[in-house]
């Protein structure tokens, strides 16, 4: 600790870390025991900001803040429970903190922005359910408080800034897509090859290392986000799995 010595004034950021770690993985309540990782977190931060000593109080905070989310994204990444095919409800509440997490890594146009950030899921009405628990938290996404509606088939006229693609509309995928145009959407799937087909991010079950089960793990396509004018944060391409 002794060469962190000189850091001992941003001791008061640890409650902020506290603060992200539970907020962002509040979705995931049966996982309250990762907030004890808070003083390992708080740790990271300073080691990690120790070049930046020198600079003033406001920046060192800004500075922190992002770190604080980048080490929640990369924590809910490693430390994401062992599941299997079976565990469903599981599956989707961990879905919905990665959703929520890439709000905070992924930047849209500010002028094709409403009074709501809305997440259109398309013909998955369980996962339509499990989303809605950001609405009842009163969460935000680009500083605007999260809106959760149902679609049966995605239109052209639709507006929202992020798709969900449920399983029974995966075979209109092509027209889906094109209806979207360039439009700063965010697609989102969880079925084999989405992402090669151009779907931004994709969800996938990995094996676990320890042979212990699977993972739930993510996909993003770059070139697709970026056809759509979505700025992407290079922290969440470091935790996913990259296609072309």
């Amino acid at each position: 600790m002794a060469p962190l010595a000189h850091l001992a004034q941003l001791a008061h950021l640890a409650p902020l870390v506290h603060l992200a770690l539970l907020a962002h993985l509040a979705p995931l309540a049966h996982l309250a025991p990762l907030a004890r990782l808070a003083p390992l977190v708080h740790l990271a931060l300073l080691a990690h900001l120790a070049p930046l000593a020198h600079l003033a109080p406001l920046a060192r905070l800004a500075l922190s803040f992002r770190l604080a989310l980048c080490l929640t994204l990369m924590l809910t990444t490693a430390l994401a429970p062992v599941v299997s095919s079976a565990d469903e409800p599981l599956i989707r509440d961990l879905k919905v903190a990665y959703l929520y997490n890439f709000t905070r890594f992924i930047d849209w146009p500010a002028d094709t922005l409403g009074e709501h950030f809305i997440i259109a899921v398309a013909a998955d009405p369980a996962f339509e359910e499990a989303l809605r628990s950001l609405e009842r938290q009163r969460k935000r996404a680009q500083g605007r408080p999260i809106k959760v509606i149902s679609l049966e088939q995605p239109g052209a006229g639709d507006h929202y800034q992020i798709l969900v693609l449920g399983k029974a509309v995966l075979g209109q995928l092509d027209r889906i897509l094109d209806g979207l145009g360039r439009r700063p959407v965010l697609t989102i799937g969880d079925a084999p090859g989405l992402a090669k087909r151009g779907v931004g991010i994709n969800f996938v079950l990995r094996e676990d290392i320890l042979g212990e089960g699977q993972r739930l793990r993510f996909q993003v396509n770059p070139g697709a986000l970026k056809e759509r004018g979505l700025k992407v944060s290079a922290e969440l391409y470091d935790v996913a799995e990259i296609v072309r």
